[in-house]
């Protein structure tokens, strides 16, 4: 309730669903969190909500904040805490940013339905298997971990990608379905050259 008194500069008295209403950003990182506060679900009009580097393992009450376009989860897998359930946010069918990098995801199939995402953030989670994201046809900057060819060739679904970070990638990978795709420009891979497996790198940059 701090957070949104100071962001209504309304720091005593009740606060209406008028005044709720007003709040259409929020950031709480770095506030010891392990749920989301409850009372969240009020902000009908809320589209922009950092709860980066905290200790949450339970993000229910974010499943009726369907207005929401931007999302930071990163950084909350602490010391006896760990964030893997996504399920909550398979509603929320406006966002068009979401970060979930450094946590303990290893399913993603709750996210096949945001297909308004252009930018999803995936590093350092529990290698979950992407491939129920071939329907996320708008996304244009991914960031992953340790793929495998099935994954990479799922990726030619992704129409409008134009960047992809692989990391923490220990096998060979077979980049021959991305060779010909229509956007992606830059290719950012966590590998030595060498366990690399391919023509070329067409038309895009490889790093």
């Amino acid at each position: 309730e701090r957070a949104i008194r100071k962001k209504l500069y309304k720091p005593t008295g009740e606060l209406t669903q008028a005044d709720l209403e007003k709040v259409t950003e929020l950031d709480l990182r770095n506030n010891q969190l392990t749920e989301v506060p409850k009372g969240l679900g009020n902000l009908t009009q809320l589209t922009e909500l950092n709860l980066s580097d905290n200790k949450l393992t339970d993000i229910t009450a974010l499943k009726d904040l369907t207005q929401l376009k931007s999302l930071d989860l990163s950084d909350n897998t602490k010391v006896g805490s760990d964030l893997a359930d996504m399920t909550p946010l398979k509603n929320l069918t406006k966002l068009t940013s979401l970060d979930l990098g450094n946590n303990a995801i290893e399913d993603v199939a709750p996210l096949n339905n945001l297909t308004q995402l252009q930018s999803l953030d995936l590093r350092d989670n529990c290698f979950p298997d992407i491939t129920p994201l071939k329907d996320l046809i708008n996304l244009k900057f991914l960031w992953v971990d340790q793929i495998t060819d099935h994954e990479c060739s799922m990726l030619e679904n992704l129409v409008c990608l134009e960047s992809l970070v692989i990391l923490n990638q220990e096998t060979g990978i077979n980049l021959s379905p991305l060779l010909n795709h229509p956007r992606l420009k830059e290719l950012n891979l966590d590998t030595p050259v060498s366990k690399l497996e391919g023509d070329g790198y067409g038309g895009f940059r490889a790093y």
